[in-house]
C-alpha cells in the first residue's frame, strides 16, 4: 500500500506512537529544529567553492544586512554614525573584498560548523513517508508497531500554501553542496537541496520534507492544520485496545468523520502488513 511519487495533491505519511493523539486532538504538528532530528550528518553540506567567487562576495557584500553588520561591529562601539560608517564602508570595499578571499577556507570550515545553527534561525522540518507499509518504519517510529500512521491531504492548509518547499529526500553518498545566493529563490533553492538530502542509508524511508518558516510556528514550535488534511488513520498491529479506543473516540468527532480507518496486521504467511479497512474516506 504505497503512494506514488510526491507532490501537492498526493498523500504522506507521518508514522507516530502517543504523540498521534496530539495531533488529531489539537490539530497541529511538531516541525524539527535541525540539531533534533536522528541523523547526525544532517544539514553538514560541503560548501561550493563558488560561494567564496569574486562575482559572489562582491554581491555579499553589498546586501544591506552586512553593511548592517558591519556597523554593529565596526562603527557603532566607537561612536561612528551610519552614514559616516556607509561611507567608508564603499571607499574600502574593495579591500575587504580581498580580506574575505584571502580568508575563504577558514570562512568554508565555518560556515559549515554552523550550518545547522544558521538553519534554525529560519527554517523547521516536517519529515513524513510516501509509503504506509515499512515494516523497519513500524518498528523504529512507531513504537514496534503499536502506534499509528496518519496520512496527510497535501491538498489542504499549511501544506498547500509551501509552494516549492516541498521536496522528496535525494539519498546518496556525497553531501550536498550549498551554493550561497543573494538571490532569494536560488538561495531557498540551495538550502532546500541541503535539507533534503541524506545517506544512501536511509533510503528505505522514502522520506519526502516539508520546511516551514518560523514565522508559521506557535511558541513551542507546533504548526496548526485544517481538518481536512487528515486523510486516513492506520492503527498498528501491537495498538493497544485502550489507546485506539481514545483515537477512535477523536475520529468519530464532527471535524474527523470524514477520516478513513484502517486496522494493520501481521500477515501470517509473509514478511509484510496486511491492511483492514474499518472505514473509508470521505
Amino acid at each position: 500500500m504505497q503512494s506514488n511519487a510526491p507532490a501537492p495533491s498526493v498523500p504522506v505519511f507521518k508514522y507516530g506512537s502517543k504523540y498521534i493523539r496530539d495531533i488529531l486532538k489539537e490539530k497541529r504538528i511538531y516541525v524539527s529544529a535541525a540539531d533534533e532530528l536522528n541523523d547526525p550528518f544532517e544539514l553538514s553540506p560541503n560548501i561550493d567553492p563558488e560561494c567564496y567567487s569574486d562575482e559572489t562576495l562582491w554581491a555579499a557584500l553589498h546586501k544591506e544586512s552586512t553593511i548592517e553588520y558591519g556597523y554593529e561591529v565596526e562603527a557603532k562601539p566607537k561612536g561612528i554614525s551610519m552614514s559616516a560608517f556607509r561611507i567608508n564602508y564603499f571607499a574600502t570595499i574593495y579591500s575587504r573584498l580581498e580580506m574575505v578571499k584571502k580568508n575563504a577556507e577558514e570562512h568554508s570550515k565555518d560556515a559549515k560548523a554552523k550550518f545547522a545553527q544558521l538553519f534554525n534561525q529560519h527554517w523547521r522540518l516536517f519529515c513524513v513517508s510516501r509509503r504506509n507499509d515499512s515494516i523497519l518504519m513500524w518498528s523504529h517510529y512507531a513504537e514496534q508497531h503499536r502506534g499509528a500512521v496518519i496520512e496527510f491531504n497535501l491538498n489542504h492548509s499549511p501544506f498547500n500554501q509551501l509552494e516549492d518547499y516541498i521536496r522528496p529526500v535525494t539519498y546518496q553518498n556525497e553531501k550536498a553542496n550549498f551554493l550561497y545566493s543573494p538571490v532569494k529563490q536560488k538561495f531557498g533553492t540551495s538550502i532546500l537541496e541541503v535539507a533534503c538530502t541524506k545517506s544512501k542509508d536511509w533510503k528505505y524511508e522514502e522520506e519526502t520534507r516539508m520546511l516551514f518558516p518560523v514565522t508559521a510556528l506557535d511558541s513551542k514550535n507546533f504548526v496548526y492544520f485544517d481538518p481536512l488534511a487528515i486523510h486516513h488513520v492506520y492503527f498498528g498491529a501491537r495498538i493497544q485496545a485502550d489507546i485506539k479506543a481514545n483515537i477512535e473516540i477523536l475520529l468519530h468527532s464532527p471535524e474527523l468523520r470524514h477520516v478513513g480507518i484502517t486496522q494493520t496486521s501481521i500477515s501470517s504467511d509473509f514478511y509484510r502488513l496486511d491492511f483492514t479497512l474499518i472505514r473509508p474516506a470521505s
